[in-house]
């Protein structure tokens, strides 16, 4: 996941991005309800999301909070460090 979107998160803003479904960032769109997501090179998605993020400025808001209630409870740096010392020592 490009490290990009775990800055915003933590900023508490939405974002929109050109993903390709069922990446990465696409799941954590749709498991949080942090940003909307459209197709790459899709320039007409590009702006109805766009225009739909400018006229629900409540929902946008919502967003950016959920984005980051995740990181804070996900995919913090003590949290990603259990995980990774986890996996490890499974594979010790």
């Amino acid at each position: 996941v490009p490290s990009k979107v775990y800055g915003i998160m933590a900023s508490g803003r939405p974002f929109i991005a050109a993903v390709d479904k069922d990446c990465e960032i696409d799941k954590i769109v749709k498991e949080f309800h942090c940003g909307l997501t459209v197709s790459p090179s899709n320039v007409e998605e590009l702006k109805c999301a766009i225009l739909w993020a400018f006229h629900n400025k409540e929902e946008i808001e919502k967003m950016g909070e959920n984005g980051r209630k995740a990181l804070e409870n996900n995919y913090s740096r003590k949290i990603c460090t259990r995980k990774f010392k986890d996996i490890l020592q499974k594979l010790a």
